[in-house]
């Protein structure tokens, strides 16, 4: 199963950065995209290594950024893709507190969708549920990771699965395409909209 890897490395810097700082931020956007390059080749180890430099070079220069955001999401998916749950839990966080103190409502459903995906693999089905639908901005994704419309949507223009209502989906086919992943995690709960 492939998470989904919707991440982009971009900083907006205020003010005229100083050389050294421009520098590092090339360094970290550097190794963030090299990072993507490994995820999409499926080298999720190695993807690992260069987001968690990234972060470390983000971190130290810039702070707590919407960039340093990215990274920590990218990083969560490289943690999916090898079952690292928890370590993929504690770095979709990190990228979520970032994101809702700065207000992001694009990014905000991107990371809801990552770790509403983890909360459904932990088989928290309710957490899955919550997370995903969570509260406003009424921006949600389809939760098929190839979806071939990834923009944040209201949820009156989306449906859950019939059977879990942990997940949510744009069209039948997506639904349809993402059941042979959802099925191992999909089981009744008494949840509803």
């Amino acid at each position: 199963m492939a998470a989904p890897s919707m991440t982009v490395s971009h900083e907006i810097l205020s003010g005229p950065p100083d050389p050294a700082t421009l520098a590092q931020h090339k360094q970290a956007a550097t190794l963030h995209n090299e990072g993507m390059a490994l995820e999409r080749q499926g080298k999720h180890a190695d993807a690992i290594k260069l987001f968690k430099k990234a972060l470390e070079i983000k971190l130290a220069a810039m702070g707590r950024t919407e960039g340093t955001a990215v990274t920590y999401n990218a990083l969560a998916e490289s943690q999916i893709q090898l079952g690292q749950l928890d370590d993929a839990l504690e770095n979709v966080q990190q990228a979520l507190a970032i994101v809702n103190q700065q207000g992001s409502v694009n990014n905000q459903a991107y990371y809801r969708e990552t770790l509403g995906l983890i909360y459904e693999m932990k088989g928290d089905l309710e957490k899955a549920r919550s997370t995903r639908t969570g509260s406003p901005p009424d921006r949600y994704l389809c939760s098929y990771f190839q979806c071939p419309n990834p923009a944040p949507q209201p949820l009156g223009q989306l449906s859950q699965c019939s059977r879990c209502k942990a997940i949510l989906y744009c069209s039948t086919p997506c639904r349809n395409n993402d059941w042979k992943r959802h099925k191992k995690y999909c089981r009744e709960t008494k949840a509803e909209l």
